[in-house]
């Protein structure tokens, strides 16, 4: 029996590919920093102030009937004299005053990179194709310049998503 046909059976083989992916290595150091705020202090100094006050007794009168004899009769005469002395006391008055911070983190998620893997068979393919010989004297080269605003407008849109993209890169890696 004549073979009229050759088959050939491929089968592609897998292949494993290891592809390096670079997870940057972020170090967070946390760094106290001390605020310098200036406060009004007021010294103060304490000093006694002496107040006079006169209070007014009764004092038994006595009435002496002289008898002239020389003798020198000392009698204490009272006196009531208070002394008051107001100080000046400093007192710390504390006033908390509560402060809210919001403090916004970015938030961003690191995915890895997909892993590719190529299944690579080498196939024969039979292509039939025209050549095209050039006549001297009839090669004709022409331009043609097409104007669409629309295009040129997402265009720019693109390469404006482009540049940022890179620059989120360039964060990343750094």
């Amino acid at each position: 029996m004549p073979v009229e046909y050759i088959i050939h059976r491929d089968n592609p083989v897998p292949i494993e590919n290891y592809v390096e992916v670079e997870v940057p290595n972020f170090n967070q150091n946390t760094h106290e920093t001390v605020i310098n705020k200036k406060v009004l202090v007021e010294i103060v100094t304490e000093r006694a102030v002496p107040v006079e006050k006169i209070i007014e007794a009764e004092v038994e009168r006595l009435i002496e009937n002289p008898i002239y004899i020389e003798q020198v009769v000392e009698r204490p005469t009272p006196y009531d004299t208070i002394i008051e002395q107001i100080y000046d006391v400093i007192v710390e008055n504390i006033v908390e005053v509560p402060v809210e911070k919001e403090i916004r983190i970015p938030v961003r998620t690191i995915i890895g990179a997909p892993v590719e893997r190529t299944n690579l068979y080498q196939k024969d393919v039979i292509v039939d194709h025209n050549v095209i010989i050039p006549v001297e004297g009839t090669e004709i080269t022409s331009h043609q310049e097409v104007l669409d605003e629309d295009l040129k407008q997402r265009i720019g849109i693109n390469r404006v998503a482009f540049s940022d993209i890179t620059n989120m890169n360039m964060d990343l890696r750094s």
